[in-house]
């Protein structure tokens, strides 16, 4: 917990440096490596990883790595979601409530000591985001800036990574999903960040092929194209807080239970907020707009 919180003050320091000052991007890439490597080097590390039939253990240079890495996209995909009022806050809101469910019945399960590290960094990041947005919702009246949007990246990212070094990846087995419960330590943080990741990977596809720098802004984020599509502000906003929670607490109730019931419901979730999504096409392409 307190290599969590002195990491969390160094990389929301180097925002707001380059809040106020507009950082070079290797200096924010400088500032974010350094914020990973003091959380790294006191013990907040992916410790191993379920494989089929197997789990496997990081041998300490590949956990450094990988643990790195982890931080350094969940941080960078944060800062990019954060595009319209609310969003960033929303999606992180609800990302982090999904894995506190997780986590907190989790270690029910394995009884364990409920206020485990994970937990605590994920139910905190949950009462800064409600806190929070009721100032940043349309029309905002505060915004977080890269300290505040950074930040929630790097609480996001470490309370998911130290959950792998408070459990026994042996014991989690069948008494819920069955073998997706085994994989959902892995899943799951796909799942949460699924909205952010995918934004920046396709920022990055986008700006490689069109001879840019992957950090040169542009304005093609899935946001901007949700509001190309024809929706509101507040609408855009509220649709992709709806994918980002079917995606994450879906994951969530499919893994923990592995009910037929709950995998129909998600995908029947699933379509709706895709038929919510692509309606404002049809209607355009209707009216001849």
């Amino acid at each position: 917990m307190r290599a969590v919180f002195i990491a969390g003050a160094v990389i929301c320091v180097v925002g707001v440096f380059d809040d106020m000052y507009e950082l070079s991007a290797l200096a924010k890439i400088a500032g974010q490596i350094l914020a990973a490597g003091i959380a790294v080097l006191n013990g907040v590390k992916v410790y191993w990883i379920p494989l089929p039939d197997t789990i496997v253990s990081l041998d300490d240079a590949t956990s450094i790595i990988l643990t790195v890495v982890l931080i350094f996209i969940c941080v960078n995909a944060i800062n990019l979601v954060d595009g319209l009022d609310g969003l960033a806050a929303g999606v992180v809101a609800i990302g982090a409530g999904a894995f506190f469910v997780y986590a907190y019945l989790l270690s029910y399960e394995q009884e364990l000591v409920r206020a485990t590290t994970a937990s605590l960094v994920t139910v905190g990041t949950i009462g800064v985001c409600i806190g929070f947005l009721p100032y940043n919702i349309h029309k905002a009246r505060m915004f977080m800036g890269d300290s505040g949007s950074m930040l929630l990246g790097f609480l996001l990212a470490t309370s998911m990574i130290s959950l792998t070094g408070q459990l026994d990846p042996s014991r989690i087995n069948a008494e819920g999903g069955g073998l997706l419960a085994a994989y959902l330590p892995l899943v799951l943080p796909l799942a949460v960040m699924a909205l952010p990741v995918a934004d920046l990977i396709l920022a990055y596809v986008r700006r490689t092929m069109a001879g840019k720098l992957w950090y040169q802004a542009d304005k093609q984020h899935l946001h901007h194209r949700m509001l190309e599509l024809g929706h509101s502000h507040p609408r855009a906003v509220g649709l992709l807080w709806l994918w980002s929670a079917l995606l994450a607490f879906g994951m969530v109730g499919i893994g923990l239970t592995g009910d037929p019931a709950v995998i129909a419901l998600v995908i029947l979730g699933l379509v709706v907020a895709g038929y919510l999504t692509w309606r404002p096409v049809r209607d355009k392409a209707r009216t001849g707009g």
